[in-house]
C-alpha cells in the first residue's frame, strides 16, 4: 500500500538586533551564561515591555520578502506554557493579528503558501550537567521571526530547498544571520502519511532541526517510522518529537499541543502595533533585488539553474561572482560559473570552510583565481596544471599570489621538444602495445596519452600530447 507524505515547515528566525525584543538587554552568542539578562528577561515583578523598533521594521521587511501582507494593525499576545528556562511564565508572540499573512515563495517544484510571519521572544537555554540542570537566560527576549508555511511539501529535499531559498532571502536583506549551528536559524517540521486520496493523516512534530543533513534524516526516519506502524493497523499518535543525530532517530518529547493548551490572549501590558501604508511602502521600495531575480539574470548567460542557486545562496558568493565575470571575457562566463561552484566551492565545502570565510582570510584569491580561469581556458595552462594550483593555493596557508604558486610547485607547462623526447622513449619501450595499435586497436591511442601524462604529472595539455603520439605512431 502506498502511502503520500505531506509536510508543513515552521521556521524560527532570530532577528539581527543588537538588543533583545522587549529589553535593552543585548544578545551576544558568546557570552558567558547569563551575562545579558535584564530584569525583565529574568522575569522580576514589575517590570514592563518596551518594544523594540527596530525588530519590527525587520520582521516587516521579511514579511514583504516573502510577497505577504502586512497587518496595519498587528497585536502581541501571551502563550502560557512552563519551562524552567522560561522565566515569565508565557512566552510573547503575536497569534490572533500577526504583522505578516498570506505570502509565498516560488521553488523549482512549485509554489509554496506561506501562512503567517509573526515575532516572538525566544526561550532561555537549559543546560544539563551531571545529572543537573542549569539555566542560562542570555537567549531569553531574544526576538524572532516565525515563519509557518502550509503543508505544501511531500518530501525532504523540497524542505530543504524552500529553506536554502528562505536563507539566501534573509542573508541577502540582512535580517538574520542565518548560521544554522549557533541557533540562528531553525526549523520544526510537521509530517504526516496518509493513503493516496485520504485527506491528510495524524502528523508528528519534530523541532529544532538545524541543519539540512538533520532535517532529510529525521525525515526519512519519521515517515518509515509511520508507514510501519499504519502498515501495523495502528494508529499515529500526534506528538512532539525530537532529533537524535547519534543515530539518526527520533524520540517522543511530548504529546502535540493544540492552540487551546496556550491560553493565549492579547497581552495587557503592550500596545498594538500601528503600520502606516507609507512606511509599508518605503519598506517595499527599499528591498534589494532578490535571489530569485538574480538568478533568472545569471540563467540568461546561460548558467544552469543548479548553479545559479549555489551562486546565490549569499550574497557574498553573488558578489564575488559578479566581480569575477566582469573582469573575465564575455565567452567564459559559464565556464567560470563550472570554476566557482565545482572546482571552488565544492572544495571548500569538503574542509568545511565557507566561501566568505576563506576569502575574508585571502585577500588576493580573487587573482588567482582569475588568472587560472583566464589561463586554463586560453590553454596557456592544462586543466590538470590549473586544479593543482587551485589547490594548492586553497591548502596553502600562505597568501601567495599566481607566479608565486607556479614557480614554487613548477607547474610551468612543458614544451613539444620535451614531449617529443617522452613519447619516442614510450614507443621505443612498448613494442606490444604499438603493434596493437598499428593492427587498429586504436583505443590504445588513450593508453599512450595516458602514460605521458602520468610522466608529465598533467602539465601538458593532453590534446598537444595525442597529436604527437599520433603522429610518431604513424611514422
Amino acid at each position: 500500500m502506498m502511502y503520500k507524505k505531506t509536510l508543513g515547515v515552521e521556521i524560527h528566525a532570530q532577528i539581527d538586533t543588537e538588543t533583545k525584543l522587549f529589553s535593552r538587554a543585548l544578545f551576544d552568542e558568546h557570552s558567558e551564561p547569563n551575562e545579558n539578562v535584564d530584569f525583565l528577561d529574568a522575569g522580576l515583578p514589575g517590570t514592563l515591555p518596551v518594544p523594540n523598533e527596530n525588530a519590527i521594521y525587520m520582521a516587516m521587511k521579511t514579511s514583504l520578502a516573502l510577497n505577504m501582507q502586512i497587518n496595519q494593525i498587528s497585536i502581541f499576545d501571551r502563550k502560557h506554557y512552563f519551562y524552567q528556562d522560561l522565566p515569565l511564565g508565557y512566552q510573547i508572540t503575536q497569534f490572533y493579528k500577526p504583522i505578516g499573512v498570506n505570502g509565498y515563495l516560488d521553488c523549482s517544484f512549485g509554489r509554496v503558501r506561506i501562512n503567517r510571519l509573526h515575532i516572538e521572544t525566544d526561550a532561555g537555554k537549559s543546560i544539563y550537567k551531571d545529572g543537573k540542570t542549569f539555566v542560562d537566560l542570555n537567549r531569553a527576549g531574544v526576538p524572532l521571526m516565525e515563519i509557518v508555511t502550509e503543508p505544501d511539501f511531500h518530501n525532504e529535499d523540497q524542505v530543504v530547498e524552500f529553506l536554502k531559498e528562505l536563507r539566501a532571502i534573509l542573508l541577502c536583506i540582512k535580517t538574520c544571520k542565518c548560521d544554522m549551528e549557533m541557533g540562528n536559524l531553525r526549523a520544526d517540521v510537521n509530517i504526516s502519511l496518509a493513503k493516496d486520496g485520504d485527506p491528510l493523516g495524524t502528523r508528528a512534530e519534530i523541532k529544532n532541526l538545524n541543519s539540512f543533513s538533520s532535517i532529510r534524516k529525521a525525515v526519512q526516519f519519521e515517515a518509515t517510522l509511520q508507514e510501519k506502524t499504519l502498515k501495523a493497523g495502528q494508529k499515529v499518535i500526534q506528538e512532539t518529537k525530537l532529533f537524535d543525530p547519534t543515530n539518526n532517530t527520533t524520540k517522543a518529547m511530548r504529546n502535540k499541543e493544540d492552540a487551546l493548551d496556550y491560553e493565549y490572549f492579547p497581552d495587557p501590558d503592550l500596545l498594538p502595533v500601528f503600520i502606516d501604508q507609507s512606511k509599508i511602502d518605503d519598506c517595499k521600495n527599499s528591498l534589494p533585488k532578490l535571489p530569485i531575480a538574480i538568478r533568472k539574470e545569471l540563467q540568461l548567460l546561460g548558467i544552469a539553474e543548479e548553479q545559479s542557486r549555489t551562486i546565490t545562496e549569499t550574497m557574498e558568493r553573488y558578489e564575488f561572482f559578479a566581480q569575477l565575470i566582469q573582469q573575465l571575457p564575455e565567452n567564459l562566463v559559464v565556464k567560470a560559473s563550472n570554476w566557482v561552484c565545482s572546482e571552488l566551492i565544492g572544495k571548500l565545502a569538503k574542509t568545511d570552510i565557507e566561501l566568505e570565510d576563506f576569502l575574508n582570510r585571502r585577500k588576493n584569491f580573487f587573482d588567482i583565481l582569475y588568472k587560472v580561469i583566464l589561463k586554463c581556458e586560453s590553454n596557456e595552462i592544462t586543466r590538470v596544471v590549473a586544479k593543482e594550483i587551485l589547490d594548492k593555493s586553497i591548502l596553502d596557508e600562505k597568501d601567495l599570489d599566481f607566479n608565486s604558486l607556479v614557480e614554487k610547485n613548477n607547474l610551468l607547462q612543458k614544451d613539444t621538444i620535451d614531449i617529443n623526447f617522452l613519447i619516442e622513449n614510450l614507443i621505443n619501450n612498448s613494442p606490444d602495445e604499438v603493434s596493437r595499435f598499428k593492427k587498429g586497436k586504436t583505443s590504445l591511442l588513450m593508453w599512450f596519452v595516458g602514460q605521458i601524462m602520468k610522466e608529465t604529472k598533467g602539465q601538458v595539455d593532453p590534446e598537444v600530447i595525442k597529436t604527437s603520439v599520433l603522429n610518431l605512431l604513424n611514422k
